[in-house]
Parts: C-alpha cells; sequence; structure tokens
C-alpha cells in the first residue's frame, strides 16, 4: 500500500506560489513606475531652469501713457544669456487681448551679458477690471520660424493715464 502525504492540497499549493509571482511582479511594475516618475520630474526641472537672465533697467517715453494715444517706449534690458551662441530679445505689450501679447520689436544677441535698447511705438490700452497695461521682455535662442520658447522672460506693468 502506497501511501502519499500532501501538506496541503494540490490547488492551494499552486494559488500561492501564484500570488507570490504576482507580489513580485507587482513590486518590480511599482518601482520601475517611480523611477520613471522621478526622470520625468528631474527632466522637467532640468527644462525649467536656464542659466539666461533678463532684468529691466529702465523704461522711458516719448509722451506719457495715455490711453489711446500713441506713445513711443523705450525699454532698457541687462541680460546674461548663456544657452546657446546667437539669441534674441523682444519687447511686446498686451494691446489686443488683457492676457496676450503682441511683440512689438526685437534685436539679435549674442551669448554672454550685456546691456541693450528697445524702442517700440505703441497705443496703450486701460483694461479697467479685466487686467493691466503690461510690458513683456523676453530672452529667447534665435528662432528658426514662428514658435519660439523663451528661456527668461519678465513683465513690467505699466500705468496708463485717461
Amino acid at each position: 500500500m502506497l501511501i502519499c502525504y500532501f501538506p496541503e492540497q494540490p490547488t492551494n499549493f499552486l494559488i500561492r506560489k501564484v500570488e507570490v509571482i504576482m507580489k513580485k511582479t507587482f513590486v518590480i511594475f511599482a518601482l520601475l513606475f517611480v523611477t520613471f516618475l522621478s526622470a520625468q520630474v528631474s527632466a522637467q526641472q532640468t527644462k525649467n531652469e536656464s542659466p539666461d537672465k533678463i532684468t529691466i533697467l529702465n523704461i522711458s517715453f516719448s509722451s506719457p501713457a495715455t490711453r489711446g494715444v500713441e506713445t513711443e517706449i523705450s525699454v532698457e534690458v541687462e541680460y546674461n544669456f548663456e544657452s546657446d551662441e546667437e539669441g534674441m530679445i523682444s519687447i511686446g505689450f498686451n494691446t489686443d487681448k488683457p492676457n496676450s501679447y503682441h511683440m512689438r520689436e526685437k534685436l539679435n544677441i549674442l551669448k554672454g551679458v550685456g546691456t541693450v535698447t528697445l524702442k517700440a511705438k505703441v497705443i496703450p490700452v486701460d483694461w479697467v477690471e479685466k487686467g493691466e497695461f503690461t510690458l513683456l521682455t523676453i530672452l529667447t535662442k534665435k528662432p528658426t520660424g514662428n514658435r519660439f520658447r523663451p528661456s527668461a522672460s519678465v513683465k513690467k506693468v505699466i500705468e496708463v493715464g485717461k
């Protein structure tokens, strides 16, 4: 007489083995997912941390900034451009919509530190409750086409008289 002893039923043994394998697989995928997310966050931080800097030193007007009256605005800008060999500084104003800027003047620059003055004629807008009339100054790599991504920017609200 042959007696076989199974400490547990064979189906329970297989179920436990499958559960162990599933748990190990889940842990591996969870670790891979966390590693992937960490790499994505690191890449995004690197994108947002540009060595380029831009500062508005002075803004002057050919006449007081008055709603509906054209004036020439001169903007003196200091920059530190390190992300490429050639770049561009542009100035624009929110003359059409409170949160949309129309770039009026641009100037090509070379890598390094410098100070430039840009001038643009503009008709100031009093946006009342919708927003404020604002100058946008951007520093970017020299664009190749109509689209570009600023590597540094600064906004300055301009008081508009009535």
